[in-house]
């Protein structure tokens, strides 16, 4: 078995586990698009980066930022940029995006649209926001939704996303 202080690599098919390593508090996990590299970001701030071929080795990248609870973790679709869906981060960040936080409701998951050129998430009063990758500016708010909006997830393949609150939205190229 793995002790519940430790993040484990399993092989579903051969019931295995090929490395573990130690986490603090709940851990934010995410796969970069080609499924070679995983993140691993644990309270505390600090950031792994493992191949999953060599995970035995132990992480290739570690990133120390401030101490913080880590709410989500994805990569953009080119793999190059790592999005940490958090309160704070002072990593080697290079853009943080800021407004229109929850400040008491459900943790909101920000992502990457397909071409990794903007990020958004929901907001505590129903909109979708969107900001562009390379400024950090907010460029649309988009409503609809009647409650906090906690997660927007978008179709790698066709012009169009979900979004949801207590209810589900899908957003296509009209909207």
């Amino acid at each position: 078995g793995i002790n519940a202080e430790y993040m484990g690599l399993w092989d579903i098919q051969n019931k295995v586990c090929h490395g573990q390593t130690s986490v603090k508090g709940r851990p934010a996990v995410a796969y970069d698009p080609n499924g070679v590299v995983f993140a691993v970001m644990s309270s505390g701030g600090i950031l792994r980066l493992y191949d999953t071929r060599k995970v035995a080795e132990g992480s290739f990248l570690t990133s120390c930022g401030s101490p913080i609870e880590p709410l989500s973790l994805s990569f953009s679709s080119d793999g190059k940029k790592i999005l940490c869906g958090s309160d704070a981060y002072t990593g080697a960040e290079q853009r943080k995006i800021t407004g229109n936080m929850y400040t008491n409701g459900p943790d909101l998951e920000p992502s990457f649209t397909p071409d990794g050129k903007y990020i958004t998430s929901g907001s505590q009063d129903g909109k979708l926001l969107f900001w562009e990758t390379k400024t950090g500016s907010l460029i649309s708010a988009k409503s609809g939704h009647t409650g906090p909006v906690k997660f927007v997830k978008f179709n790698p393949v066709y012009l169009m996303a979900a979004s949801c609150c207590t209810s589900l939205i899908f957003w296509g190229n009209e909207t």
